[in-house]
């Protein structure tokens, strides 16, 4: 008995120092993607759902949602499945979790972005050598439509 109140002792003295205890706290472990399957088939929802829903989530939070899905509609699955995505949306949770460290810069857009633009550039540059006519054409129209001339 004395061991287990020593052990918190120090757990807790290193928590408060911000130091990563050595037994981790249930708010630790989190919903994965293996966890999320095993809710999805403990709902009857896809694991898809599970995962948007619940992903990064502390586990003990996305069974006791999983409970009063269950306790609240026993017998209809796509409702559960709409019940724990409303639950997500509207908590910021799973999937819908804010991405705090989202740098707006045009730096820090081109790296996030950047595979998407090399496609992007790609396929202008083809279009231009395949169809330059075309594309000039396009691109007159939308500078008139965003310089309010649409006609």
């Amino acid at each position: 008995m004395d061991e287990v109140r020593i052990a918190r002792r120090v757990d807790e003295r290193a928590h408060k120092r911000g130091e990563a205890s050595p037994t981790p706290s249930t708010r630790e472990l989190v919903v994965d993607d293996r966890f999320a399957e095993v809710l999805a088939k403990d709902l009857g929802i896809k694991p898809t759902t599970a995962r948007t829903a619940f992903i990064g989530e502390p586990k003990v939070r996305a069974i006791r949602v999983s409970e009063w899905a269950l306790r609240h509609q026993p017998d209809s699955p796509e409702k559960r499945a709409k019940m724990v995505l409303a639950w997500a949306k509207k908590r910021g949770a799973g999937a819908f979790r804010p991405d705090d460290h989202q740098d707006e810069t045009l730096s820090g857009v081109l790296e996030q972005e950047g595979e998407r633009f090399e496609r992007l550039a790609e396929a202008l540059a083809r279009m231009w050598v395949e169809y330059p006519e075309g594309l000039a054409e396009a691109i007159r129209a939308l500078e008139q439509a965003r310089n309010g001339n649409g006609s």
